[in-house]
């Protein structure tokens, strides 16, 4: 023998004294209890500092100086962008420019 070792001689094999000396395998050599895994301790995450959210509407945003385009605006830059663009040179026939 070594030093520090006893030699132990058990009585039975794969026998765990629990609560009520329940045997955990069966004459058949089969797992009788259920088990569940091992759960890892949640992670603490700190809460973020909350921000006040500001619900957004249009006299409040960086577009309060706009004004919207009017008719009259809009049919001036179209005539201009007409008479910039070269579909007449492409487009021969007046009645296909309509």
């Amino acid at each position: 023998m070594y030093d520090g070792i006893k030699e132990v001689h058990l009585e039975k094999l794969n026998v765990e004294n629990v609560a009520k000396n329940v045997c955990l395998f069966n004459s058949f050599n089969e797992w009788q209890q259920t088990s569940l895994p091992r759960t890892r301790a949640p992670i603490f995450v700190p809460p973020k500092k909350k921000k006040t959210k500001v619900k957004w509407t249009f006299p409040k945003s960086v577009f309060t100086k706009w004004i919207p385009d009017d008719s009259e605006i809009i049919t001036l830059c179209f005539e201009y962008d007409w008479e910039c663009s070269k579909i007449t040179k492409i487009v021969k026939d007046p009645e296909q420019l309509v």
